[in-house]
């Protein structure tokens, strides 16, 4: 493999250097054109959700209020202010200047008619229970709102920040089939509206100028975005080489050593807090029952050189964090007070002989093809002390699908943190309905505590004990922070965005 890749990389060489011209033809026409990977064909995160997806959202819709990532506080969005009523109630005051693309007023119905329809019965999409917690949403006059839960949730502003954006009500009532809102109409509030959307070309946004300057937060220093749908990695290297493309995303540390010989290309990683961890099945749900064996789950954290390890196969790993459990310090109310297993081969075979595998254990290891190369090298390690992994590597939407169902006796993945920032989403991320792997009770409860405590302080307590049982069991091996690493041409460069550290949006782009 690493033969066709030299191969490939030494053709497109000569060819990245008479691509400048292109490269400049783009920017002459204020047009910036982002490879993406991702087989998505919306600009609708609640019916197509996808990180790539996620890079559009942010600036094109709305949302109440964001959270400054920097400074750690809430910032106003379309909401001018909001007050808690009591535990169960928010209110917000809307403000009264902002317009859809449509050209359409946003007001309290907006909020209403969005909020509703995500709650709704008959609407099944796959993050439904991201917005269940909501009861109602009551209007009090064309700008002002109260949101009602259904009980205590400690991390509502939160969840409010991150998940939910408003539709242009007036253009989704009139929609039969609702999913063609980001297929064929997305109106939204923000700084890009949408000029066409394709699914096998791509989708094409532009700057919309009544929106610019109403957010320091939304920066749109780009005219059009358009993006140019290419699934294969190599495929994609070549493009940013020639030219063909302007921005690639997601570039791996083979990579990153390939294009670093390259004058016409840039790199810029950015700390997406995104965790690269290992889910163990210590429950038994699936057909390998040794690690319902706390010695093996040992024995397998022990075989792990982690430092060691990450420094080969972590792009940009000079950035990435050392998370001690499942959160990162960032992460709101992670706090824990012990850390994973250190490196122990000869104790990982001693560990793996008392639980009576001597001579070893055959196993799976579904993975995610967003750590494919990470899977391989730490099962390589693995089979040193006996514990023979045959790596199972596929895209997302297929192992998930193999983990909902049981099948996972060791699950390899990276999950963005900073989706949602707090630990509560962590808690629900890995020990909510069929990503549960270990079913341990004093878990369990922490969970259902720390979703309706306020105290932030208490709070961290709770998780504390949670993560520190994640470590202690060796339900969950959390390996390292993955960097979001882009590959530009040179005449592009990334600003970073005001109030997230995450990633970088489209708005986040200038040129040189």
């Amino acid at each position: 493999m690493l033969n066709s890749r030299t191969t490939l990389l030494a053709g497109v060489a000569i060819a990245g250097t008479m691509a400048v011209a292109p490269a400049l033809a783009q920017q002459s026409k204020d047009t910036l054109r982002l490879a993406t990977r991702e087989h998505f064909s919306s600009l609708d995160y609640y019916h197509d959700p996808g990180s790539e997806t996620g890079q559009f959202v942010r600036h094109m819709y709305g949302w109440l209020l964001i959270y400054d990532e920097r400074k750690r506080k809430f910032v106003p969005e379309l909401a001018k202010s909001w007050k808690r009523i009591n535990q169960t109630t928010l209110e917000f005051e809307l403000r009264d200047d902002v317009i859809y693309h449509t050209g359409n007023k946003f007001t309290a119905e907006d909020v209403r008619h969005t909020i509703h329809y995500l709650i709704g019965p008959k609407l099944k999409i796959r993050f439904k229970g991201r917005y269940k917690w909501i009861k109602e949403v009551q209007v009090i006059n064309p700008h002002k709102i109260r949101i009602v839960s259904r009980k205590p949730f400690s991390t509502d502003l939160h969840t409010l920040a991150y998940r939910i954006y408003f539709y242009d009500s007036r253009v989704h009532k009139e929609l039969k089939n609702k999913k063609d809102y980001g297929r064929l109409s997305a109106s939204t509030t923000g700084v890009y509206k949408a000029v066409s959307i394709d699914r096998n070309k791509g989708f094409l946004v532009e700057r919309f100028e009544p929106a610019v300057g109403k957010w320091l937060h939304r920066p749109a220093p780009i005219k059009r975005i358009q993006t140019v749908p290419i699934p294969d990695p190599q495929a994609q290297l070549a493009a940013i080489m020639t030219g063909a493309v302007d921005v690639v995303r997601n570039i791996d540390a083979d990579q990153m050593r390939d294009l670093k010989r390259n004058p016409e290309i840039k790199l810029t990683p950015v700390r997406a807090k995104q965790i690269i961890y290992i889910v163990l099945d210590a429950l038994g749900r699936s057909k390998v029952k040794a690690f319902k064996d706390k010695r093996v789950r040992q024995a397998f954290f022990k075989a792990i050189p982690r430092e060691a390890l990450r420094k080969i196969v972590v792009p940009a790993v000079e950035i990435a964090d050392l998370p001690k459990s499942i959160c990162f310090d960032a992460n709101v109310a992670c706090d824990p007070s012990t850390n994973v297993l250190g490196y122990d081969p000869e104790g990982a075979k001693k560990l793996l002989a008392e639980a009576g595998y001597a001579n070893g254990i055959d196993f799976p290891m579904i993975t995610s093809s967003t750590v494919t190369a990470t899977a391989h090298a730490v099962a390589g390690e693995l089979r040193k002390v006996g514990l023979r992994a045959q790596v199972q590597a596929g895209p997302r939407y297929m192992t998930t699908k193999r983990r909902a169902k049981g099948e996972a006796s060791t699950y390899f993945a990276s999950y963005p943190t900073f989706g949602q920032p707090t630990t509560t989403n962590l808690m629900n991320f890995f020990f909510a309905g069929n990503r549960n792997y270990n079913g341990d009770p004093a878990i369990k409860k922490a969970r259902k505590m720390g979703a309706t405590e306020f105290d932030l302080a208490k709070r961290t307590a709770i998780y504390r004990k949670a993560m520190d049982l994640v470590n202690s069991e060796n339900y969950i091996y959390a390996f390292s922070e993955l960097p979001v690493v882009f590959g530009h041409r040179k005449n592009v460069v990334a600003k970073p965005n005001p109030t997230t550290i995450m990633d970088l949006h489209i708005g986040d782009w200038s040129w040189k």
